[in-house]
């Protein structure tokens, strides 16, 4: 297995990976091929990503959502009457953030085509849904003041405004420390303005 990637924390990502495996040599006496069925190589390849949009938005909920997307192209390995037996497939999704908490639903959608109808064989196109909720405890998350402002810090952040933010912030800080990364990153702006004032 082969795999390499590239991107941004929280921003997005890009993967791709090759697998392979030399089915041609597999033993098993407890299975079962069909007449004219027989193992050959089975390399697989696929390719996917995501992006967010801003991480750190807490007026818009569609900007925090992961977007995900890929295709895998895969041989299984299976020969049948001399006719390999493939499958494409297509893969996207999103990573939806529940509100006051860094856990997620993670939805996701495939659709696909497997086999071939040369020879006499079948193909067949295949949708699939998968659900899976990842849970984040923070203690944090739940304080409703916490969450106020930090709303309040980060959207005076974003038009530089970082009076108005340093005393929402430091509220966080000082009492919710561990709620989101963006109290040390906006924190790090507010507290160079502040300097810069002072000293200027």
């Amino acid at each position: 297995t082969f795999g390499v990637g590239i991107g941004q924390d929280n921003i997005w990502f890009l993967g791709a990976e090759y697998r392979f495996q030399d089915m041609d040599k597999l033993k098993n006496d407890f299975a079962y091929l069909p007449d004219g069925s027989t193992y050959g190589k089975a390399p697989n390849f696929a390719i996917g990503g995501y992006f967010i949009l801003d991480y750190n938005s807490f007026t818009d909920y569609f900007k925090r959502v992961t977007y995900r997307a890929g295709l895998h192209i895969t041989k299984t390995g299976m020969i049948i009457n001399e006719k390999e037996i493939n499958d494409f497939g297509i893969t996207f999704g999103a990573g939806l953030p529940l509100v006051n908490s860094f856990s997620n639903i993670n939805l996701g959608f495939e659709v696909g085509r497997q086999g071939t109808t040369d020879a006499g064989l079948v193909e067949e196109t295949y949708f699939k849904i998968n659900l899976g909720v990842s849970f984040l405890a923070n203690a944090q998350a739940q304080n409703p003041e916490c969450m106020t402002n930090l709303s309040i810090f980060s959207e005076h952040v974003k038009v530089k405004n970082y009076d108005a933010a340093y005393t929402p912030w430091k509220m966080v800080y000082d009492n919710c420390p561990g709620l989101h990364y963006a109290t040390y990153v906006y924190g790090e702006r507010i507290l160079k303005d502040k300097i810069e004032k002072s000293s200027g």
